[in-house]
């Protein structure tokens, strides 16, 4: 999964519920976004750490949710991309 996509599933979220939630989105950290796209495929002794969807799906979650990339939508955007 790329950065952009990651950006692309906020704002399509904080565009679909505009009405009910601060009106203030966009990209607080870009880094971290690129950290967190880049880190799936990360490899320790040529052992994948993240080697099934259900691990890449948890990091995603937990990652998106703790690093607050966006400025609003963080909890939305963790539940649907993982």
């Amino acid at each position: 999964m790329d950065e952009q996509l990651i950006i692309d599933i906020n704002n399509y979220l904080q565009k679909l519920t505009e009405d009910v939630v601060k009106p203030m989105y966009g990209v607080r950290e870009k880094s971290s976004i690129h950290l967190i796209s880049k880190s799936l495929d990360q490899e320790v002794f040529w052992v994948a750490l993240y080697p099934t969807i259900f691990d890449k799906a948890a990091y995603l979650w937990y990652t998106i949710f703790n690093y607050h990339c966006f400025y609003n939508g963080k909890e939305r955007t963790a539940l649907v991309t993982a």
